[in-house]
């Protein structure tokens, strides 16, 4: 969700050149509805006034609309209680596990660059926007 509204809030940061490449298809970006859920909620209590951000959200998210898969179910979800404090963040790790995501890409520091987090053997990287761009850059630069 935070990825989805910085995207929204700036056409040139990371989350939006990310997005971005979704919507070209240069990379396969995994969304929950919950995580959609979130992101449109969040920019209507940020932005109560302003119908703009609420129609490039949705503008990005019918781009992505293949990408928009169902949260996962609470007993997937549970596997994750020990690793993050938030339980209403824990979908995001399973929904990563679940689809087989690469990296989880995040602007939740307080909860997802956790010590506990660091040291989980998880089946994917999490990063923020920039340092997964980073990676990509050069990635694809080689």
């Amino acid at each position: 969700a935070s990825v989805l509204i910085s995207g929204v809030l700036s056409d040139n940061g990371a989350s939006r050149v990310i997005l971005n490449l979704g919507i070209e298809k240069l990379i396969d970006i995994i969304l929950t509805e919950e995580a959609v859920r979130e992101a449109r909620l969040g920019i209507k209590k940020k932005y109560p006034k302003s119908k703009i951000k609420l129609e490039s959200l949705y503008v990005i998210l019918s781009e992505l609309k293949a990408s928009i898969h169902r949260t996962p179910k609470s007993q997937s979800i549970k596997k994750f209680e020990g690793l993050i404090s938030d339980p209403n963040d824990r979908h995001v790790l399973a929904a990563a596990d679940q689809y087989k995501a690469d990296f989880l890409v995040t602007l939740d520091r307080k909860h997802f660059f956790t010590p506990i987090l660091k040291e989980a053997h998880l089946n994917f990287e999490i990063n923020l926007p920039g340092e997964f761009f980073k990676k990509y850059r050069s990635s694809n630069n080689s």
